[in-house]
């Protein structure tokens, strides 16, 4: 992206530090805004170029990484993940507000962290990626909450068994 034209996105977000049910996900923190910057930025290495591969977000929150990755970085198709089903059903109004509501370039999943989650879930569902491998898995914030962290390495670590080429890409603040 050159600096004369910086990306301009639209998010809906809650003022609240904690949702109802005790999520963070209805705001958009630092390291994802930090993770952003640097993806947008000349010293992001090429392989970490996000044009045409496959983004799978971890823990997405607002969508704030998603909408960049599918609106300005030209990734070929954006896989946003969320833990809550309140936060993945509030992904749509961010999608709208930044004309994705209808793209093909990004599509929304309930992800449970650990015990396998990845497997059950969605392992042998072809449809959780659109039969896709990721390129590149991206999370911001994830590892604020230190009880999240062995149910996180979980999922990564079978993320990475079933994709053992993908990239991981963790940002915190």
């Amino acid at each position: 992206l050159s600096a004369e034209t910086p990306p301009t996105i639209t998010i809906s977000e809650s003022r609240n530090l904690l949702g109802g049910t005790g999520t963070t996900g209805f705001r958009t923190w630092e390291a994802c805004l930090q993770l952003g910057d640097f993806l947008c930025s000349s010293s992001c290495p090429p392989d970490l170029n996000l044009s045409n591969k496959t983004i799978l977000e971890l823990g997405c929150g607002t969508g704030y990484l998603s909408v960049l990755c599918a609106k300005y970085l030209k990734a070929a198709h954006v896989t946003t993940t969320d833990g809550f089903d309140n936060v993945v059903d509030d992904l749509d109004e961010n999608f709208l507000l930044n004309d994705l509501e209808i793209s093909p370039l990004i599509r929304t999943r309930l992800l449970k962290w650990g015990s396998g989650s990845f497997g059950d879930n969605c392992g042998n569902d072809e449809t959780f990626l659109e039969g896709k491998a990721p390129d590149i898995i991206l999370g911001a914030d994830v590892t604020y909450d230190v009880a999240a962290l062995p149910v996180l390495c979980e999922t990564l670590q079978d993320l990475l068994e079933a994709y053992p080429n993908v990239q991981i890409l963790i940002a915190s603040t």
